[in-house]
């Protein structure tokens, strides 16, 4: 059976859906990478997430900016991979 999400459902919500949980296959050592849509998702499992608050007049600023950029270099392999398989017509199918 396929599960179709509405656009109105945001990247945490459909996590939290019993389904998506995939924090449950993981050992306490292991941690999800995630973007900006899954703020929150540290309360369920160790997460890693971009500094969403980067004001620059925080005294953190610098830091914070240089770790969004670091984790930016490796998330855009992932994001491209993405764009990779949704052109596969094996992805179109229903299943």
């Amino acid at each position: 059976m396929k599960i179709i999400y509405i656009g109105s459902n945001n990247d945490i919500g459909i996590y939290k859906l019993y389904e998506n949980l995939i924090h449950r296959h993981l050992d306490k050592d292991e941690a999800i990478c995630a973007d900006a849509g899954y703020r929150g998702l540290q309360t369920l499992h160790t997460a890693i997430l971009p500094f969403i608050d980067v004001d620059s007049k925080d005294s953190t600023y610098l830091q914070k900016q240089e770790f969004n950029n670091h984790l930016a270099h490796y998330r855009i392999v992932v994001e491209n991979v993405f764009s990779q398989i949704k052109n596969w017509n094996i992805c179109s199918f229903q299943f």
